[in-house]
């Protein structure tokens, strides 16, 4: 290709804007490349000569609209009016292809056009984008023409409102990982607002212009997009994890501003389309009045006009919970609106306190009800607490949503618990009998997110602040704030220490301080789990926090409870009685005796041979080997040097047992191991290798601390085969005997914690640098 050639300029300008972003990312970038995609197909198209008739040259879909990206398609249509047009096509079109540019093309009369639009949505919406680059300018008039007698006959409301639907229902609680054009909120969304004004232009209907709140939104979401496809070399439009840092440095932002500003668009996008079509908050039940009826509900909630609705409520919270009752979709009318922005939000009363916990109770119709407070001004003034968290990015990559989604769905998942799938559930719901309280815990647990800092600390005065505030009992704000400071403490203990100690349940015990707030916490713990992600709460959770559940609420219940010590701690921290293994007669005879698990896809195993260095780590890479993931470990050598380490493993490929034909390969792999006959680093290297590489953009986190009762390691990184064998490797170098190991996997993440005999020999900073190094190498 020669710098001759119409689509160089096109090219260099997008390569270069790969390598670094020229405008903002957005719609300025948007319209850069656009510009120069049209020089180059004006000049393709100059090219052209045709005796007798006419053509143009229409940019439809995304590039008609001027939002074409780095890697987006080129949409072309050539608009004829009846002429031979072979050779026209081939000399527009080849250029394209040659250039290795993705063209959606075709080649269409205006009858034609609209013949096509009647039957297919897809080809409808895509010619409402049509816009003229070269040639006969009379053609697309006349298609616009004919796009109109279309639309008097095909309203868009409707199928519009469905498609947005059907994306909430994909995505029912706002995602970080979302696909900037197709998801939730997305750029097909804001396309729909401009379908719909387009087909208003058609057919000389007022219509609302495009707002400055709606542009800087799809202009954001836009330069995400942009950046996703300038950091893939693709087409790829998923905010993916592993994307977010590489895509924040492109726009020049940090990575926690770059995805508030997508959820913030998206949110927007969610917004802007609830009050668009307040049909998408009503159930598919209630959606079968008349198009007419839900055009004029939607005309009066985009123009604020007033109705003869006059509900008896008059205060802002009240006045939305009526609104939620509403047939056809949460919305207020214009008196109501101006209501609510001119009122002071002052002192609540009890009918105040009362509409909140019906909004916590009402799920996505009171998260609807919730944005209109917030559109209209009256949540800063009444509850600025809350404000930070909107469309706040999380942390931790092992999170699914922004803060005020996953505080949504926690309390929608709390909500639920007392007739969901874990019966040991239902009795605590219905002991602690106050669905508010859990409800306001479950909403307020994040508060403190967003500021910096721990936000348990953080949250518990802001939380206290807004329930006083509020008028809300001392009772319920003590047990609120309890549950804000203490909402991790279930999960962690459960997950990072060993509950078959007694000092351990002891510790918890005199934390809560009493069974009601133990019950509380261990709801909360299930709720939050649930509502983090996918994988965040799994059985074997759930058989972790249930045994430190019971074993608390004993110790609650009696002074002393049982110490049962050896191999059978662990086996007692499970509900399970302790195994009788025989001890194996001599090295290099290896056993691995297998038992149920304590649920369906756990398997509990008992390792026994000769004790000698290494030997954890041989068994944790001969799993590795063999897809036999640790959940837990509890590591017991006797006196006579006999090693019993027990086990709950699951099938890492798949959440389930591991076959019982497998253990025989494991076992023989393992004793091959221990008489070096398997080079198991390599081995593992090489089943690494095989598999992902580990999630970029998690920090490898290491913290060893030794006193006089033990030495305990921390351990955060990016999760991976083999990561149990690298680190315990590096501990057994270190002459650190392992006794107990708690393996928390989150999404992408582990989180894994192992407890030692103490050894003075030991270097902290040695052990610390070369743990990080087998991490991170």
């Amino acid at each position: 290709m020669t710098m001759a050639d119409p689509l160089e300029a096109y090219l260099v300008t997008r390569q270069a804007i790969v390598a670094e972003r020229i405008g903002d990312g957005g719609l300025a970038t948007c319209e850069r490349l656009t510009s120069v995609l049209d020089a180059a197909v004006a000049a393709i198209a100059d090219r052209v000569v045709v005796n007798g008739g006419s053509f143009a040259v229409v940019a439809v879909g995304g590039y008609g609209r001027g939002e074409i990206c780095v890697h987006s398609d080129v949409d072309l249509m050539l608009l004829h009016d009846g002429i031979e047009v072979d050779q026209v096509a081939n000399t527009v079109f080849y250029p394209l292809w040659d250039a290795n540019l993705r063209v959606g093309h075709s080649v269409r009369t205006p009858q034609e056009c609209a013949s096509l639009a009647r039957d297919n949505f897809e080809t409808l919406t895509s010619l409402l984008s049509a816009r003229l680059v070269a040639g006969d300018p009379k053609l697309l008039a006349m298609l616009d023409r004919v796009l109109a007698d279309v639309m008097r006959g095909k309203p868009l409301t409707h199928r519009l409102a469905e498609a947005e639907r059907e994306r909430r229902s994909l995505d029912p609680y706002p995602v970080l990982a979302a696909d900037t054009k197709s998801g939730r909120g997305g750029l097909r969304t804001f396309q729909s607002f401009g379908w719909e004004r387009r087909r208003a232009e058609l057919l000389g209907l007022e219509t609302d212009p495009e707002s400055e709140e709606e542009r800087d939104a799809r202009s954001a979401l836009l330069a995400i997009r942009n950046g996703l496809h300038a950091i893939s070399g693709r087409c790829f439009d998923e905010y993916a994890i592993d994307m977010r840092a590489p895509v924040a440095r492109w726009l020049g932002m940090e990575p926690a501003a770059a995805t508030r500003m997508l959820c913030a668009a998206l949110r927007t996008g969610d917004r802007l389309a609830a009050a668009r079509w307040p049909d998408l908050t009503a159930p598919s039940s209630d959606v079968k009045g008349s198009r007419a009826k839900r055009a004029l509900r939607s005309l009066r909630s985009k123009l604020g006009r007033e109705t003869n609705h006059r509900p008896a409520a008059q205060r802002p919270l009240p006045l939305v919970v009526d609104a939620i009752t509403r047939p056809g979709g949460v919305w207020l009318d214009g008196v109501e609106r101006r209501r609510v922005s001119a009122d002071p939000a002052t002192e609540w009363t009890s009918e105040d306190r009362t509409a909140f916990l019906q909004l916590l109770a009402a799920g996505h119709l009171g998260r609807v009800a919730l944005g209109l407070l917030e559109e209209l001004g009256w949540l800063e003034r009444a509850f600025p607490e809350w404000l930070p968290l909107v469309a706040a990015p999380q942390a931790d990559p092992f999170h699914e949503h922004p803060v005020d989604s996953h505080s949504w769905r926690t309390v929608d998942e709390i909500t639920g618990l007392g007739t969901g799938d874990e019966p040991w559930l239902h009795e605590l719901v219905a002991e602690f009998a106050a669905p508010d309280t859990l409800r306001l815990a479950a909403f307020l647990h994040d508060i403190g997110k967003g500021r910096g800092g721990d936000h348990c600390e953080e949250g518990t005065p802001l939380a206290t602040a807004f329930l006083t505030r509020a008028g809300f009992p001392a009772e319920v704000i003590t047990d609120v704030a309890t549950a804000v400071r203490y909402h991790l403490l279930i999960p962690q203990v459960a997950s990072r220490e060993d509950i078959g100690d007694p000092a351990v349940i002891t510790k918890v015990k005199e934390i809560v301080g009493s069974r009601r707030t133990l019950i509380m916490l261990t709801l909360l713990t299930v709720a939050d789990s649930r509502a983090t992600g996918a994988g965040m709460w799994t059985k074997w959770k759930s058989t972790l926090v249930r045994t430190l559940y019971m074993r608390t609420a004993d110790a609650f219940e009696a002074d002393a409870f049982d110490t049962a010590g050896g191999a059978g701690v662990t086996e007692a921290s499970i509900g399970q009685a302790p195994l009788d293994v025989a001890a194996p007669p001599a090295t290099g005879d290896e056993r691995i005796v297998v038992h149920e698990g304590p649920d369906a896809t756990t398997s509990r195993v008992v390792v026994t041979g000769q004790d000698r260095l290494g030997f954890l780590a041989a068994v944790a890479g001969t799993f590795a080997l063999h897809n036999v993931s640790v959940l837990d470990a509890r590591l017991v050598t006797r006196p006579d040097g006999v090693v019993m380490d027990t086990f709950h493993v699951t099938d890492s490929l798949e959440e389930a047992e591991i076959p019982a034909d497998r253990w025989k390969l494991v076992e023989a792999d393992l004793s091959a191991a221990l008489r070096g006959e398997l080079d198991l680093r390599e081995a593992v290297r090489r089943k690494a290798k095989s598999y992902r590489s580990p999630q970029p953009g998690i920090a490898t986190d290491v913290t060893v601390r030794s006193d006089a009762d033990r030495t305990t390691v921390t351990v955060s990184c990016s999760d991976r085969v083999g990561r149990l064998f690298d680190i315990v490797d590096v501990l057994a170098e270190h002459g650190l005997d392992v006794n107990l190991a708690k393996i928390d996997t989150r999404g992408p993440e582990v989180h894994d914690v192992f407890h030692a005999a103490p050894n003075e020999d030991v270097a902290v900073d040695e052990l610390t640098a070369a743990l990080r190094r087998r991490l991170d190498g």
